[in-house]
């Protein structure tokens, strides 16, 4: 079974029959502990969770804490901490739908994702909805992404490559029903078309287990360019 570590600002668990495996949070300083909050309306890492398992039911989720869920601002320190973490505990998929546009953040946000990427490690990142740039989403390696309105469910699709377009376009338009006996209706925005992008690759990896960063993405091309969706 696939496991994804979603980086943002929590998921809280009771909306969602299976927990997640692991829940912590990176603190100001960078320190790792156990996040033990539980927010009783669903947090933006919470929807993006939901998005994940509404496509890819079959996956085990690790929520990492970065921002603040009442103000949905973070640090660096916080952001590299998270991915240092799951740099060394090796996992493969990571979800983050969000970034820093400093430059100052430029060189030790590539240095940490220049690690991880060349350990064979997946980051799918949503691009600024602005327009402006954003790291992860903007670095090389990382697989980034924008909605498209065209797109509906779990439609992807990939870029032709031209210049400041995202490696792959999927919908951002999603209706969740949750544990709490509620219908979530999302819409707009690259932070649910990554989630969408990171169920992709899940199933890819789930398919083919052996398959290293670089085919998982080539067979994720692949299977958009034969019918421009995943079928559940």
């Amino acid at each position: 079974m696939v496991t994804i570590a979603v980086i943002d600002d929590g998921i809280s668990d009771i909306y969602f029959k299976e927990k997640c495996v692991l829940r912590i949070a990176a603190d100001a300083d960078g320190k790792i502990s156990a996040d033990r909050r539980e927010s009783r309306l669903p947090t933006h890492g919470t929807l993006c969770a939901g998005i994940i398992r509404h496509y890819m039911p079959d996956c085990r989720l690790i929520s990492i804490q970065v921002l603040n869920d009442q103000t949905r601002s973070g640090t660096l320190t916080q952001l590299l901490a998270a991915l240092d973490w799951c740099a060394k505990h090796k996992i493969r998929l990571c979800n983050l739908s969000l970034g820093t546009s400093s430059l100052w953040d430029y060189f030790p946000m590539k240095k940490t994702v220049r690690r991880m990427v060349g350990r064979g490690q997946i980051l799918v990142a949503a691009m600024g909805n602005d327009g402006q740039m954003l790291m992860p989403a903007d670095l090389r390696g990382v697989i980034s992404v924008k909605e498209d309105l065209t797109l509906c469910g779990n439609m992807i699709r990939h870029s032709t490559g031209r210049f400041r377009e995202p490696d792959f376009y999927a919908s951002s338009s999603h209706t969740l029903e949750l544990n709490d006996g509620n219908t979530y209706t999302l819409k707009d925005g690259n932070s649910y078309a990554a989630a969408v992008v990171t169920a992709a690759a899940a199933r890819i990896m789930a398919e083919y287990p052996q398959a290293g960063r670089d085919r998982v993405i080539a067979l994720m091309k692949r299977d958009c360019s034969q019918r421009h969706f995943f079928i559940n």
